[in-house]
C-alpha cells in the first residue's frame, strides 16, 4: 500500500471513529465494548500517520530530512496543544459535538493529501 493510501486510510478510519463516538454519544448508548474498539482504532488511525508523512517529507528534501523532521515533529506538538485547547473550549458542549467537530477536522487533512499527493518531485539542496 502506497504512502497516499495509507495516510488516507489512517484519516477516514480517525473520521470514522469520531463519527461512531458522536453517535454513540448523541444516542446516549453505553457501549463499553464499542468504545474500546473505537478508541483502539482511532488509536492506530493516529499512530499510523507518522511513518508516511515523514517518508513523503524526506523524498521531497533528502538534504533537508533532519529540519524537516524537527519542523513535522514541532507540527504535531502544535496540532495536539491546540487539539487539546479546542476540546478544552467545547468540553461544555457534550461529547456528541466534540466528536462531530473532531471527525469535521479530518476533512481539511484528506483535502491536503488529495492536493499534494501527486507532488513527489525532489526538492535540490541550495
Amino acid at each position: 500500500m502506497g504512502l497516499v493510501r495509507v495516510l488516507a486510510c489512517g484519516y477516514v478510519l480517525m473520521a470514522a471513529t469520531m463519527a461512531a463516538f458522536a453517535l454513540l454519544a448523541a444516542t446516549k448508548t453505553h457501549q463499553p465494548a464499542a468504545a474500546a474498539l473505537l478508541a483502539a482504532a482511532w488509536g492506530a488511525a493516529s499512530w499510523c500517520q507518522t511513518p508516511p508523512q515523514q517518508h513523503r517529507l524526506i523524498t521531497a528534501a533528502p538534504a533537508e530530512a533532519p529540519l524537516l523532521m524537527a519542523l513535522n515533529a514541532s507540527s504535531i506538538y502544535i496540532g495536539i496543544g491546540l487539539g487539546t485547547a479546542t476540546g478544552g473550549v467545547l468540553v461544555s458542549s457534550g461529547a456528541a459535538t466534540m466528536s462531530t467537530i473532531a471527525a469535521a477536522l479530518a476533512v481539511p487533512a484528506l483535502t491536503w493529501l488529495a492536493v499534494t499527493r501527486g507532488r513527489t518531485t525532489k526538492i535540490s539542496p541550495r
